[in-house]
């Protein structure tokens, strides 16, 4: 999930886990939430109505799309993406671990009031992490 590498039958079934779920869903009758895939309404919903899973989690998607949940429910939106950033250098892409700092930024833009930036270099996100990491070698405990 971090380098983008994706199986062709995650990319076709799109929830990450739900096969995951499945099998939980056959040793306990607690509600169970699945996060992690979902990018459309319709496999949202088949989720949902095979009675496998009783919450769908979105969390990507929210770093986007802040008003995704009234979306889904007033029916405007049946599909969402939430890109893959790249760095542009394809050593450092195959590496991965610009997605989650690129999200993370997401976040932060959110928390400050501002509108999400889908057009956020990878390289941006890039430099935070390795800063974030530089700084947190140094701090004491």
């Amino acid at each position: 999930m971090i380098t983008g590498d994706r199986k062709k039958s995650t990319v076709a079934r799109e929830a990450y886990f739900l096969s995951y779920i499945e099998k939980a869903r056959k040793l306990t009758k607690t509600p169970l939430l699945l996060t992690g895939g979902f990018r459309s309404v319709a496999v949202m919903d088949k989720a949902l109505e095979e009675g496998n899973l009783d919450v769908v989690g979105l969390a990507r998607p929210f770093c986007l799309y802040p008003n995704l949940a009234n979306q889904i429910f007033n029916g405007s939106v049946k599909r969402f993406e939430a890109p893959i950033p790249s760095i542009g250098i394809k050593f450092l892409d195959k590496l991965g671990g610009v997605e989650l700092p690129w999200y993370e930024l997401q976040i932060q833009r959110l928390g400050k009031g501002k509108s999400p930036k889908k057009n956020l270099p990878g390289i941006l996100a890039f430099w935070f992490s390795l800063k974030s990491l530089f700084f947190k070698s140094f701090r004491k405990n």
